[in-house]
């Protein structure tokens, strides 16, 4: 992580004043350049049966999708800046495979149902 042209940013993806925050110090990096990559890597992660607390899994679909979104659509201005300007931007959101539909039968992915949703969506 030692480059001149990385900038980690930590932000609560769930508070917007958070998300603004952040938001506001990576105009102030770029200068009016616009942001190239989005890397949003949030993640909670908690193993709740589908029959299990609801209130923990709302946290981690919240998290995991609402702040995924939160992120995209207010670095927008920033992304689409930079695709203005250089042809391209990107946002990653990082996922894993416990989202995928070719292992949603899988007995080792059974345990984390709202992780698996979360994944599918993003």
């Amino acid at each position: 992580l030692d480059s001149p042209k990385l900038y980690v940013i930590t932000c609560e993806v769930t508070d917007e004043n958070s998300v603004a925050a952040a938001v506001e110090k990576v105009s102030e990096i770029v200068d009016g350049k616009g942001l190239d990559i989005l890397i949003s890597n949030a993640v909670v992660k908690h193993r709740v049966p589908l029959n299990g607390d609801v209130t923990v899994a709302m946290d981690q679909l919240e998290v995991n999708v609402v702040g995924s979104l939160l992120m995209a659509t207010r670095f927008h201005g920033l992304l689409k800046r930079a695709a203005d300007l250089n042809g391209s931007s990107q946002i990653i959101n990082v996922s894993s495979a416990s989202g995928s539909l070719e292992l949603a039968l899988d007995v080792n992915c059974r345990q984390t149902p709202y992780l698996k949703l979360a994944n599918a969506v993003l």
